[in-house]
């Protein structure tokens, strides 16, 4: 027995430094994989390993038993961090990097020891400043207790000394220095040599952005393996505000059935409800308005949530059948604003914006559903948020994953005809790799109608603009795009000119309306593009005098 607790005393003071030890390698990879990254890939997934690694690794070894949630919560953030090696859609990784943020902050709740009883989303934010932030912040003495074992306190009190010391000295003496010339001229030398050190490998920046991580790591772990939290279930809250339930929901399902009725007519009757209106066309009416009947889905479901979470579940008929119908209501104006959506894209094609805004509405739908359910069922509204949470984690992944960006160029590709070609320069403007080789099919092959397209190689004309900037000014340049893609299928070498003015947005728009190739891959982030900026004038196939002729008879 004795030796036991000899044991186990021993554990304990070996703590800190174990928990400290992984703090910084979890520091570490944050500055190499993230902090000092050009970019966003396989860095977000390696450093996710390295975190849950770390955290795994000292869980198991301090007995830390992970519950299912904490897994769930790991399985997401790999997940999400996966995409980012895989897919390159603007709109795409947005939505992971805000599921991947979610994740990692359920898991660090989970780590603590949450119990996931959340009611409101709002309950999300509380937690986390009440217990990761301020249970931090009480743990942060966790550094007091990093003790070398065999040195006495004096020996220990000797080298924090002498760690807090060599800065104020450093500090001191450069200020010293500063302030007397002779002293500027004997170190000038030495002082320079260690600039450029710190200029070149970023020394300082290094230290900062681990001991910052770091320090915040050690302080979690402590909360979640040295001194845990007590965290105790959340009370249930006595019922209340059902009166102002009752106002509330009535007038705004008034008000929702009001708009459904009028809109109705328009919307849902087609061309001929618009004969007799004058100055709104049917499409001008259809493309208008879906982005605020989207934030209306938003709030609606925010409201109910609210409103619940303070009459509690279980209360009065009549407020559960207003809720519900409330619901129903708002699924009616998501289906209104489907159909604007619909409309719009029938009108002027696919692009992932718009796709987003088809995945958002459905998104929307099912969340709606699962509320419904909830609520006709007088559950705890703790299952609902877990439900909710679940299924908008996973159709935030399916929305990345079925790449958005290739997606919208394959249905474009379906819906163009010959009456009605595809307008490939807004359609394919700001694409990202993932669409790249259905954008050579289309260019290249033109196997579906197309317009706007515009040969890389410009007529002589095209170089007037340029030339007569040339004689004002001498800001116009041009980025010559010597890159070789080799994407799948897709091995073509661009050799187009994207012109760039410095001062303003007429260039950019120039070169929008020429080429728009060149325009997106100049955007794009390629790996391995070389770039060079180089007078305009100098890569065009003309002469000085052509261009003369040409082109002041045509000012």
């Amino acid at each position: 027995m004795t030796a036991f607790l000899l044991s186990e005393n021993k554990d304990m003071q070996y703590l800190p430094w174990k928990l400290f030890s992984g703090s910084l390698l979890i520091g570490l990879a944050f500055d190499v994989l993230i902090f000092h990254a050009p970019e966003f890939g396989l860095n977000v997934l390696l450093f996710e390993l390295v975190f849950f690694g770390v955290s795994a690794g000292l869980s198991y070894h301090l007995k830390h038993k992970f519950e299912i949630r904490t897994w769930v919560a790991i399985i997401f953030s790999l997940l999400y961090a996966g995409t980012f090696a895989f897919w390159t859609s603007a709109i795409g990784l947005a939505l992971s990097g805000f599921g991947l943020v979610i994740a990692n902050s359920f898991f660090i709740l989970f780590l603590l020891g949450h119990h996931n009883d959340f009611k409101h989303p709002f309950e999300v934010l509380v937690a986390h400043f009440k217990h990761t932030f301020l249970g931090a912040i009480n743990r942060i003495d966790i550094i007091q207790h990093l003790k070398l074992p065999g040195f006495s306190s004096r020996s220990e009190a000797v080298g924090r000394g002498i760690l807090i010391t060599i800065p104020i000295l450093i500090i001191f003496a450069l200020l010293f220095v500063q302030a007397d010339i002779v002293l500027q001229q004997q170190t000038a030398s030495l002082l320079n040599s260690i600039r450029k050190f710190f200029e070149k490998e970023n020394i300082v920046g290094h230290m900062i952005g681990t001991i910052f991580v770091s320090t915040i790591m050690l302080a979690i772990f402590g909360s979640a393996f040295w001194r845990k939290l007590d965290l105790k279930p959340v009370r249930e809250l006595a019922p209340k505000f059902k009166i102002e339930a009752t106002i509330i929901f009535s007038t705004v399902s008034a008000l929702f059935l009001t708009f459904l009725i009028i809109q109705s007519f328009y919307l849902f009757g087609g061309k001929n409800a618009w004969d007799n209106i004058e100055g709104i066309t049917y499409s001008e009416y259809a493309v208008n308005g879906f982005g605020e009947l989207a934030v209306i889905s938003i709030l609606v479901i925010s409201l109910i949530l609210s409103l619940r979470y303070l009459h509690t579940e279980v209360t009065k008929k009549i407020i559960n059948i207003l809720e519900a119908v409330l619901v129903v209501e708002t699924v009616l104006v998501v289906a209104s604003a489907w159909t604007r959506l619909n409309l719009y894209v029938s009108e002027y094609g696919f692009t992932p914006a718009r796709l987003f805004g088809f995945w958002f509405f459905i998104t929307v739908s099912i969340t709606l559903l699962l509320l419904l359910v909830n609520i006709l069922r007088q559950a705890n509204q703790a299952d609902f948020m877990r439900q909710a949470t679940v299924f908008i984690g996973v159709s935030m992944l399916i929305f990345t994953v079925s790449a958005p960006d290739a997606f919208s160029v394959r249905l474009n590709i379906n819906r163009a005809t010959t009456e009605k070609p595809m307008d490939i320069f807004p359609l394919f403007d700001s694409l990202t790799a993932e669409a790249y080789p259905l954008m050579n099919l289309v260019i290249n092959t033109k196997t579906v109608p197309i317009k706007g397209l515009i040969e890389p190689q410009p007529a002589i004309e095209d170089y007037c603009g340029y030339f007569h900037d040339r004689r004002s000014r001498d800001d116009a340049y041009v980025i010559d795009a010597e890159t070789r893609i080799d994407i799948e299928r897709w091995n073509v070498r661009w050799n187009n000119y994207n012109y760039e003015r410095l001062r303003g947005e007429k260039g950019t728009a120039e070169l929008k309306t020429r080429n728009f190739k060149t325009w997106n891959l100049s955007r794009a982030t390629i790996p391995y593009a070389k770039y060079s900026f180089i007078d305009v004038l100098a890569t065009t196939p003309y002469s000085y005098t052509e261009l003369k002729a040409v082109c002041d008879g045509a000012k």
